[in-house]
């Protein structure tokens, strides 16, 4: 047993391969051997539909987003509220998606589609969160979307508060006293 061939599988396009070995002694007897292979170099596609980049949300989210391949093996939805430290935290995980059938052979080819909905409490009171989503494929490709938003600070009901979108585009008004309790409002452009 030793390396006959190496196949840079890079440069083929996605699919089915057969691969055929034959070996022949020195009396011209031969025996043929043949195994399918399949390339898969295109990552799994990853959308996160909400919260919007650069939204402000409350303390409860609902997370949705979309992701999908050929053969999607796992997701992953994770946080950080310090981007520059590359710390992540799991909110959600599933593995184990792209089942082989009954023999363990590949399956035909068929888009895998999942919409993930996921309900999430933010761990901080106020500041940014980064939500990044993350694919990964059978043959080891992934692919990962990161927005961020922000949780706004609350509003104390005896100051009362100001409270605008990013862009600066509305602002509006508490005067003191007018709310029952100490609020989280968030303003977000349309």
């Amino acid at each position: 047993t030793e390396t006959l061939a190496k196949l840079n599988t890079a440069d083929l396009d996605d699919g089915d391969y057969r691969i055929w070995l034959t070996a022949q002694d020195q009396l011209q007897h031969s025996s043929v051997f043949k195994v399918m292979i399949r390339t898969d170099n295109t990552p799994p596609a990853v959308k996160i539909l909400a919260p919007k980049a650069n939204q402000r949300v409350l303390k409860q989210v609902t997370i949705s987003a979309v992701t999908s391949d050929f053969h999607l093996d796992s997701y992953r939805l994770d946080y950080t509220t310090d981007l520059a430290a590359n710390e992540w935290w799991q909110i959600y995980v599933k593995g184990d998606l792209y089942q082989k059938d009954e023999g363990g052979q590949l399956k035909p080819l068929e888009l895998q589609q999942i919409e993930i909905q996921q309900e999430w409490e933010v761990p901080i009171k106020e500041g940014q969160v980064w939500i990044r989503l993350l694919a990964t494929d059978i043959a080891g490709n992934t692919n990962i979307q990161t927005i961020q938003v922000e949780v706004p600070a609350a509003i104390v009901t005896r100051k009362g508060g100001t409270i605008a979108p990013t862009d600066q585009q509305a602002e509006l008004y508490f005067p003191p006293n007018t709310l029952d309790q100490d609020e989280i409002v968030t303003v977000n452009a349309l």
